[in-house]
């Protein structure tokens, strides 16, 4: 963990995820991207897949990891669309 990540503060549990985790295997987790605006609430349909080991670059994933990247990434897409979610809406 790179304790000045926001990234990695947010898969630790430190940082609230408006809405919970979407996805979760060994490797990723998936959620909304929490606001920045001061509102608490999350924007549906923008949604952050991040590794739980912290990793600078595309190119420094294991092969493992950038499975479960795109498989996150597909399962959280399809369920966003099986909801109507087709673009990013604050709620």
């Amino acid at each position: 963990m790179n304790e000045r990540c926001i990234v990695c503060r947010e898969v630790a549990g430190e940082i609230d995820l408006p809405g919970g985790l979407l996805w979760e295997d060994a490797e990723v987790i998936a959620f909304h991207l929490p606001p920045t605006d001061g509102n608490p609430r999350p924007y549906i349909g923008h949604c952050m897949v991040v590794t739980k080991r912290h990793v600078d670059h595309l190119a420094d994933l294991t092969d493992q990891e950038a499975e479960s990247v795109a498989r996150a990434s597909r399962a959280v897409a399809g369920a966003l669309r099986a909801e109507g979610v087709e673009r990013a809406v604050g709620i």
